[in-house]
């Protein structure tokens, strides 16, 4: 299916009762809000619908908040914010099934120090060498610029020892700036694909993310909510797996497979192959998120 493309968010504020936004690429490029960006939550603001904002960062929801609102996204314009750190943390402080009731306490942690707050947790007691810990938790690269590269020793090394990782970030790659960087997502994949590693995922696009944050609207008919986001392989794929509908950005994280800059429509051909390479299709399209 050709998925519609709109000019704004002004033609579907009718059409759904609940919306769930993406944080970065959607509202933000993780430095300032993204062009008109603030204007359409306002204008979205406005209407009946309920608004949630779920983001794939490795942090809790009132330090991503915090961020977003620091970076000028205000509140007021929004329900809540949820994120997969939030629900990372809360999985290691509750131990909600088998598997992380397997885990252990000592934590040893690959990321950057941005994320240290992840650590303030009971359920945990962090660890700086890996050969004292009982399982790792991934929230990201350390520094910007690092590649997979910089981290196939110490993955080895938790392989080798057959640990578990909690990955509290799916993302692959993220936009600051306009300049692309490597998420946690990347080390997931590398340890659980290559390495054989024993991966537990939060955030987009596995279906619990996106249905604890439809509860939190109270949502209780997903057709009536809509996710957007500017990629595929999270933000589109998440909807779908929760029978959300999905609104896709364009001038995000697939800019440069569509050959098009910020707020530029896409070949629909081109489109349409993008689409089909990484198996999931929005409902609708919108070069950016703009009210009209």
């Amino acid at each position: 299916m050709q998925p519609g493309l709109l000019t704004g968010v002004a033609a579907l504020a009718n059409k759904y009762d609940y919306f769930v936004l993406d944080l970065w690429g959607t509202l933000h490029d993780g430095v300032q809000p993204l062009p008109n960006a603030v204007e359409c939550l306002t204008q979205l603001r406005k209407t009946s619908c309920r608004i949630g904002i779920l983001s794939n960062a490795p942090r809790r929801a009132e330090i991503v908040e915090q961020s977003m609102n620091r970076i000028g996204i205000p509140t007021g314009l929004y329900d809540f914010v949820w994120s997969s750190g939030e629900e990372a943390w809360q999985a290691i402080a509750h131990r909600p099934d088998d598997w992380y009731r397997s885990l252990g306490r000592r934590c040893f942690h690959i990321g950057p120090n941005r994320d240290s707050e992840m650590l303030n947790n009971p359920g945990l007691d962090r660890v700086d060498d890996l050969a004292d810990a009982d399982f790792v938790l991934c929230t990201g690269l350390e520094r910007s610029g690092d590649t997979l590269a910089d981290y196939a020793p110490i993955l080895q090394a938790v392989a080798d020892r057959g640990l578990k990782m909690v990955c509290a970030n799916p993302d692959l790659v993220v936009l600051r700036a306009g300049r692309r960087e490597f998420c946690g997502g990347t080390l997931g994949t590398h340890y659980e694909n290559d390495l054989g590693g024993d991966v537990r995922w939060h955030g987009k696009p596995h279906r619990p993310t996106l249905e604890n944050c439809l509860a939190k609207l109270g949502a209780t008919d997903a057709s009536r909510a809509v996710m957007v986001g500017d990629a595929l392989r999270t933000d589109i794929a998440a909807a779908s797996a929760a029978g959300a509908a999905s609104i896709l950005l364009l001038g995000g994280i697939h800019a440069d497979e569509l050959g098009i800059e910020f707020g530029q429509a896409a070949d629909p051909a081109r489109l349409k192959a993008l689409c089909a390479e990484v198996g999931h299709t929005p409902d609708h399209v919108l070069p950016a998120f703009v009210w009209d």
